[in-house]
C-alpha cells in the first residue's frame, strides 16, 4: 500500500549553526489507512441522526394525533399508527393511557422518545469516541537539508 503525503504551505527556513547546508524544515501529513474509516464513521453518525429525526418525528405524529382524537380512517394518520404501533409496543403498560378531553394520552409514546433518543445520542457518542481513539495527532515535522 503506498502513503499520500500531502503537504501543508509552511516552510521554515533556519540559519545552520555552523557552516553547513541551509536546513528547511516542513511539516508533512501522511494519509492514514483510518482516513476512510472516518469518512464511514461520519456517514453512520448522519445515518443515526437522520432515522432518530424520522423516528421522533413519527412518534411526535402519534401523540399529536391521539391527543387530537384524529380519524383514524385518514391515509396519513393511519400510516402514522401503523409505523409506529412497533416503535411503542414494548413500552404500552408500563403507565396506563389516559383520557384527555375528546382524545388519549399515552404516556408510552413519550417513554419511547426518551429511549430512543437516549440510545441514538450514546450510538453517536459511541462511534465519535471510538474515531477520536483511533484518529491522528497531527502531523509529523521533517527536516530536508540543502
Amino acid at each position: 500500500m503506498f502513503r499520500i503525503l500531502r503537504r501543508r504551505s509552511r516552510t521554515e527556513m533556519h540559519e545552520p549553526a555552523a557552516e553547513g547546508p541551509m536546513v528547511e524544515e516542513e511539516i508533512v501529513e501522511e494519509e492514514q489507512p483510518w482516513e476512510p474509516a472516518a469518512a464511514l464513521a461520519a456517514l453512520m453518525v448522519t445515518i443515526v441522526a437522520i432515522l432518530t429525526l424520522l423516528t421522533e418525528s413519527a412518534l411526535g405524529f402519534r401523540l399529536g394525533f391521539k391527543v387530537a382524537s384524529a380519524n383514524e380512517g385518514n391515509n396519513f394518520v393511519d400510516f402514522i399508527y401503523g409505523v409506529t404501533d412497533q416503535m411503542i409496543r414494548p413500552f404500552t403498560g408500563i403507565i396506563e393511557s389516559r383520557s384527555v378531553d375528546s382524545g388519549v394520552f399515552e404516556p408510552a409514546i413519550i417513554i419511547a422518545m426518551v429511549v430512543y433518543l437516549v440510545l441514538a445520542v450514546f450510538l453517536i457518542a459511541l462511534i465519535r469516541m471510538v474515531m477520536y481513539a483511533l484518529g491522528p495527532r497531527g502531523g509529523r515535522p521533517v527536516t530536508i537539508e540543502r
